[in-house]
């Protein structure tokens, strides 16, 4: 019942907040790093990334070079690229200290898949035509200014594609009202405070679904747009599915037994919530 009434309120509320263009709380240098590390943990964190790295996984069963819009510090990248060996990934990032950690923490992974390209996602100015069979983004573009630039990053990752190409893209969706907000946070009371506070001005910085809506309208229009039901504050904008790869199988079903219970209920959540989209 604590979880309908919120629920509810935002399914039949008219939008109300206005999207404010986050300020970056964590340093670079070291928050930018405990944030990787929160995430290897037994964490909500992980069982997102484990949820995005299975059906990622299964966009680019197909592919052979996939490039990664707003890489960070490697925090979802690392996990494809452990799941997906045979597949060359490639990140961007437009800060050089991002890409460092990103750098060293695949080094830490042993991962010789995955390289780095300091570069504007917006623009990707040092990437040539057609070099990539899939683009996979999670949880980058909120960090842009406007809803004019979320066009400009999907006009640039088609012109990167090929003719056939296959992409995964997932971020918070802005809620209506600022009860949705709160309970969106209240999910997360275990979370260091910092991150609590980046999660707030991740989900304040969220853009309205009509923006990706549009942009995939006009640039990656073989892709399919879901949300979670009810309150939708996740979309995940992919082409079509195919079988999960027995090795990719295997790594993911290990590092979910890893997981506590309240984790893995977490991880079925998530993944309930999409399928009632119909995601599955």
């Amino acid at each position: 019942m604590n979880h309908i009434v919120p629920i509810l309120k935002e399914m039949l509320s008219k939008p109300k907040l206005q999207r404010v263009p986050e300020h970056m709380v964590m340093d670079l240098e070291t928050q930018t790093q405990d944030f990787f590390n929160y995430g290897l943990g037994d964490t909500a964190l992980r069982a997102a990334y484990l949820f995005h790295a299975k059906w990622a996984s299964r966009t680019f069963a197909k592919c052979k070079r996939v490039l990664d819009l707003g890489t960070g510090p490697a925090n979802q990248i690392s996990i494809l690229a452990q799941m997906n060996p045979s597949i060359e990934f490639v990140g961007v990032d437009l800060s050089d200290k991002m890409l460092e950690l990103a750098k060293q923490n695949c080094a830490k992974l042993r991962l010789k898949n995955v390289t780095f390209v300091q570069d504007d996602m917006t623009q990707l100015n040092k990437l040539e035509d057609g070099q990539f069979d899939g683009v996979f983004s999670s949880v980058a573009l909120h960090h842009l200014p406007n809803a004019s630039d979320v066009e400009k990053t999907f006009k640039s990752a088609r012109r990167v594609l090929t003719e056939v190409y296959s992409v995964y893209i997932t971020d918070f969706l802005l809620v209506k009202n600022e009860q949705s907000i709160q309970y969106l946070l209240s999910l997360n009371e275990t979370q260091p405070a910092i991150f609590k506070q980046d999660y707030e001005a991740s989900l304040r910085a969220s853009f309205p679904k009509i923006d990706f809506q549009n942009a995939a309208a006009k640039y990656l229009d073989e892709a399919d747009l879901y949300t979670s039901f009810g309150a939708q504050f996740l979309m995940i904008l992919k082409t079509r599915s195919y079988e999960l790869d027995p090795l990719a199988q295997r790594f993911l079903d290990s590092e979910i037994e890893k997981l506590s219970r309240n984790t893995k209920s977490i991880y079925k959540s998530i993944a309930a919530l999409m399928a009632l989209h119909g995601m599955f």
